[in-house]
This record gives C-alpha cells, sequence and structure tokens, in this order.
C-alpha cells in the first residue's frame, strides 16, 4: 500500500512504517517466547509497565511512567490523579471530539473532575483562565490540542509559557497538564517546569506526570 494522503504519520494506515532495527526486533522477538511480565532476576511474575517505565523516566526526567494506547486513555489518567476529583479549567475551543469518538468533556467526567468551561469557542484569554481559578476552585488547567480541525479567523488562544508564567505567580497550587491527545507532550514539557513545585505536595500527581 502506497500512502499518498499528504499526511505522513496517518493513524489509518497505521501511522509511521517501522524503522529496519524496529523491525529486526520484533521478528527476533516473534521467532521465540519473549518475557511480557516475568521478573527475570527473581523468577516471579513481575510486571508489563517495567519494560517501559525505566525509559520513560530516563525520557522526560519523571519518577514514574506508564505507556496506555491513546493520548485520550493518557488524558484521563493525568486528569483523574491530578484533578483530584476538583475542577479542571478547558477552554471552550478545545473540548473536541478525535478520532474514536473520544471527547473531552466525556473523558473528563469518566475520570471523575468537573470540567469548567472558559472563554469562548474562538477566544480565551489568560484572563478567563485566572477568573475560573479564583471563583471556581480551578485545580488544574488542561490544554488540548486540535489535531484534526483548525480555527481561523478572529481567533485566539493564550501560549503554554504564557500561561505558565501567569500561574506561576498564583498562590494557590495550579497544575498544567500539556497539549493532550496529541502526542506533543515531550515538546513543551520545559516550559512547564516553571511551576513544578506544585509536585511536591502530590506523590500520586508525581507519579502521573
Amino acid at each position: 500500500m502506497l500512502n499518498g494522503s499528504g499526511v505522513v504519520i496517518h493513524t489509518n494506515l497505521g501511522r509511521a512504517p517501522l524503522p529496519e532495527p524496529a523491525i529486526a526486533a520484533v521478528a527476533a522477538a516473534a521467532r521465540g517466547y519473549a518475557n511480557v511480565e516475568l521478573d527475570l532476576a527473581s523468577g516471579r511474575r513481575g510486571t508489563r509497565d517495567e519494560h517501559v517505565r525505566g525509559l520513560l523516566c530516563e525520557l522526560t526526567g519523571a519518577e514514574d511512567g506508564i505507556a496506555v494506547n491513546n493520548g485520550a486513555g493518557a488524558a484521563l489518567l493525568a486528569v483523574a490523579a491530578i484533578g483530584g476529583g476538583e475542577g479542571v479549567a478547558v477552554s471552550r475551543g478545545q473540548l473536541v471530539e478525535i478520532g474514536g469518538g473520544f471527547r473531552v468533556p466525556e473523558v473528563l467526567a469518566q475520570a471523575g473532575v468537573q470540567l469548567i468551561e472558559v472563554g469562548t469557542t474562538n477566544r480565551t484569554h489568560p484572563a478567563d483562565y485566572e477568573l475560573a481559578i479564583r471563583e471556581r476552585g480551578v485545580s488544574a488547567i488542561l490544554r488540548v490540542h486540535q489535531s484534526n480541525f483548525r480555527m481561523v479567523g478572529f481567533t485566539s488562544q493564550p501560549d503554554l509559557g504564557e500561561l505558565a508564567d501567569k500561574m506561576s505567580g498564583s498562590t494557590d497550587c495550579i497544575w498544567m497538564l500539556p497539549p493532550s491527545m496529541s502526542g506533543s507532550w515531550v515538546r513543551h514539557m520545559w516550559r512547564t517546569s516553571r511551576i513544578w513545585p506544585c509536585a511536591r505536595r502530590s506523590p500520586i500527581a508525581r507519579s502521573a506526570t
């Protein structure tokens, strides 16, 4: 099959082809038994997450890590751990539905947190988030990447770094969850580290982040 869609990493075409070393590793693993969740040192049952935990921690500097099969699952786990059943602010222009029928309001509801809508469909400003934090008990801000559509014209969304600067002066501990459902977390991680002191208050959130 040839990908003539113009989309290099295409979800419906298997995203991107594997590089030759990865293909060789898959072929080698498929020729015999593979350690899925066995602790080879003790001979006892281990955990499947152990294979990626060390790599994720090395890559991101996090204290722990877990791999899930899509961005919606990652967003659900993050807001469930960090939101703590309280309010999570999301711009009205980012209440999207992605492929597979995953909708941001439903993901937040399943995570057990309250959705706090801020701004309008086409324009959201830092002051909208500040008002929600001050008056509506917001504990986290969730940014959602518009991965499969664009809004053009009279539109505005605050830059992630701009939001981090605004929130860093707050007396409250406000979590900033970078663009979710898009796989672009690492690209923005350095900006959100400006408000990292919040992490020290929650061991559960430290692991989830």
